[in-house]
């Protein structure tokens, strides 16, 4: 068993809600993680190695949720940030970096989350089902309830904007 299955919780069908995600990252060994992790969660995960790639994928596939990487060839996390909010209504964002300068920068996006590469996979999936659970529809029946109560807070390797902040508590 690897150490991914082995980290894996039973969880609620998530399949009647549409729970897809685009990962955009030009990093392999991050898409494999976090798509493995994603997808033993039960989330469908579309995968894109450039922003034009993910721009691409958006043309033919209806994610509820983002999570993007800031520097990459091609077109970067700037670019498709901008190109994504010209095209589509609000899809909420979680930019992943290991860049120094990478916590302004996905508030200068708009992200409605960023954290630190590398990062905590209870950390990456508690954001993911919050941002998740932010989009749907208010009273929507989920049947999924936050992972945890720990807040998230700028001291902590997660980050959320005020406004973010706000609807995810």
């Amino acid at each position: 068993m690897s150490d991914i299955a082995a980290y894996s919780r039973v969880r609620p069908p998530l399949r009647s809600l549409n729970p897809s995600i685009l990962v955009v990252d030009d990093d392999a060994k991050i898409r494999e993680l976090v798509t493995d992790l994603l997808s033993m969660e039960g989330y469908s995960v579309y995968t894109a190695t450039n922003g034009a790639d993910g721009l691409q994928l958006l043309e033919r596939t209806t994610p509820r949720l983002v999570v993007l990487d800031i520097r990459m060839p091609v077109l970067d996390g700037w670019g498709f940030a901008r190109a994504l909010k010209a095209r589509t209504s609000v899809l909420p964002m979680l930019v992943m970096s290991g860049a120094v300068d990478a916590r302004r920068c996905a508030s200068e996006l708009g992200a409605d989350a960023f954290m630190s590469k590398p990062f905590d996979l209870d950390d990456f999936l508690n954001v993911v089902e919050r941002l998740f659970l932010a989009g749907m529809p208010r009273g929507a029946p989920t049947g999924l309830h936050p992972r945890s109560a720990k807040p998230v807070h700028p001291a902590s390797p997660v980050w959320c904007t005020d406004l973010s902040f706000r609807r995810l508590h």
